[in-house]
């Protein structure tokens, strides 16, 4: 949040800014990449490390699978804390170098676990790259120092540390199993279908790195299938397995004797701890390529293994063989170009969601969106009956309103039918406040002067305003219906609605100063006063803001 802020103050708002303050965070996490690698090749003593190493970076730099983490702003987070990550990993491999001399190794550590830190305040999930870091001493770097010698009080303390953090996730999560399972009461999906659902979600992860399938990607993925069971759909059991087998293997040769088998096992190590946080147990959503951005650097070991082999075997191929691992970086680079252009224009990146991903709600809404500021209300009906159709859940009211706002946005008529029938099947007929409140600017905007706001708001006043107000819409929804009637001036409703919504989240300063301004406009002095009152205990305390202080500086005055 901090870059934003200096941006903004510094080069301005422009969103071209943004994109460019973004790509540069990439091109230098590509430098990071390269630097990395070439710290883990010395010890292989491989033939063209160096170019190796700015290869291989170069085609994680150059993967179109970054496009929608580089080029959507607020993925500035994950850009950043893979920054930290591998800012803590290329120092760790400096402190590693004073293995012979434990009093200074163990000073200089504090160097990469500043740069954890700062990767965990930026993001909580690099909080993974300790993990990693360990994985990498045992399985990379094996516990030797600069002379090759292993140093076995080293190796017991690893191994150590990745016991007793193993220990310590596994007890955490037995006890807090219970307030986990909870969490997910908001999501279509239960824990056991997360996880199931994980297992194919980071085999497809691999894929799109290795095998880019570019019209799928993007930042719509709500279309992806969850598993319901172990043959719903049948790919699960399969992932699943394969990702046991692949664990099995990982263990086998990283605590075997053979020097290569340690190595390949710190390739899937890597890719799995990376995934850690966002791919297990937290009810998070199922798919975002951004997650993938710092767990697929792990990937790239796999070829620099098979390069390495590769060139003690023929020592003739090595340069045949960059040829063409930098050859790949020109095709994925091409593929990346032509995500860049599609990313140039915001109806061409509907377009190609809606191409890629016909079943997703966010898609189809977006594209009902770019019809309507088009004029096209029918097809922008269409995209919206479509979105719904992929998401019954939604509730009907959601949708009216919904298509409400298409309406106004086309300059399309509103029939009086449509508002008479929000609320008639269903006792909480609005699910949320994003579509009212979409609404409500444009209203707010007289962009829409055909549209009979007065009886589409006395609808909604004769669903939510009755005894059991508070029964019938969570508080997101009479915070949208606030502002629908301070926008019509009907104050004593907004009032009486923002009441509502203090009830439900009480001492919420934003609301209290909404109802300053409504008690203001009835002209409540006593009212008025006694919200003067709370509102300046809350500021003593500390909890108004700078711009929250200065709407409030303005009823003082008067």
């Amino acid at each position: 949040m901090w870059t934003f802020v200096a941006e903004r103050i510094y080069l301005g708002s422009d969103i071209a800014v943004t994109k460019s303050v973004n790509i540069s965070i990439h091109l230098l996490n590509g430098v990071l990449v390269a630097w990395l690698l070439l710290l883990m090749f010395k010890p292989l003593q491989l033939p063209g490390a160096g170019y190796l190493a700015v290869v291989l970076a170069g085609i994680w730099l150059a993967s179109p699978l970054w496009v929608s983490s580089v080029l959507y702003a607020v993925q500035r987070m994950a850009l950043l804390s893979t920054s930290f990550m591998l800012m803590a990993l290329v120092s760790y491999c400096y402190c590693r170098g004073f293995l012979h001399r434990p009093v200074q190794f163990f000073a200089r550590l504090a160097v990469p676990l500043v740069f954890v830190l700062l990767g965990v305040f930026t993001k909580e999930n690099a909080i993974v790259v300790i993990p990693i870091m360990l994985v990498l001493e045992l399985f990379w770097f094996q516990c030797r120092d600069h002379r090759g010698a292993q140093l076995p009080w080293f190796k017991r303390g690893v191994i150590f540390s990745i016991f007793i953090g193993a220990v310590a996730l596994g007890l955490a999560f037995v006890l807090s199993l219970e307030g986990i399972a909870a969490s997910y009461r908001g999501r279509d999906f239960t824990l056991p279908e997360r996880l199931m659902t994980e297992a194919r979600v980071l085999w497809d992860y691999v894929l799109q790195f290795v095998w880019p399938e570019v019209g799928r990607m993007g930042i719509y993925h709500d279309d992806f299938i969850i598993s319901r069971s172990l043959w719903e759909p049948v790919t699960t059991l399969p992932a699943i397995l394969a990702w046991v087998g692949v664990g099995a293997a990982t263990l086998v040769l990283g605590l075997g004797p053979w020097r290569w088998g340690k190595l390949v096992s710190l390739v899937p190590a890597w890719y799995m701890l990376g995934h850690a946080v966002e791919s297990t147990v937290l009810p998070l959503e199922l798919y975002f390529e951004h997650r993938n951005y710092f767990p697929a650097i792990g990937l790239l070991l796999a070829p620099a293994l098979l390069y390495g082999k590769a060139v003690r075997a023929w020592p003739e191929t090595a340069r045949p063989l960059l040829v063409y691992a930098g050859l790949a970086a020109g095709c994925l680079l091409f593929l990346t170009s032509s995500q860049a252009q599609v990313w140039s224009s915001r109806p061409l990146l509907a377009f190609n969601h809606i191409s890629g991903h016909p079943d997703s709600f966010r898609a189809n809404t977006d594209m009902a969106v770019i019809m309507a500021s088009l004029g096209d209300y029918e097809r922008a009906a269409g995209y919206s009956s479509r979105a719904r159709a992929v998401n019954p859940h939604r509730r009907s009211g959601d949708f009216n309103v919904r298509n409400m706002a298409l309406a106004c946005m086309a300059n399309a008529p509103v029939p009086a039918e449509d508002i008479a029938s929000i609320g008639v099947r269903e006792q909480r007929p609005l699910s949320s406040s994003l579509g009212l409140v979409v609404l409500v600017r444009m209203l707010e905007e007289d962009r829409c002067p055909s549209f009979d706001r007065f009886a589409f708001a006395d609808r909604l006043e004769s669903l939510y305003l009755g005894e059991e107000a508070s029964a019938r819409g969570n508080r997101s929804v009479y915070l949208g219906l606030a502002l629908l009637e301070n926008a019509l001036q009907r104050f004593e409703y907004a009032d009486q609605y923002i009441d509502v919504y203090l009830e439900l989240l009480p001492g919420d300063v934003r609301a209290l100063l909404m109802k300053l301004h409504f008690s203001a406009a009835m002209r409540d002095s006593a009212q008025v006063e006694k919200m003067i009152t709370q509102l300046q205990q809350l500021d003593a305390e500390g909890k108004l803001t700078e711009r929250q202080r200065q709407t409030l500086a303005l009823y003082l005055e008067n």
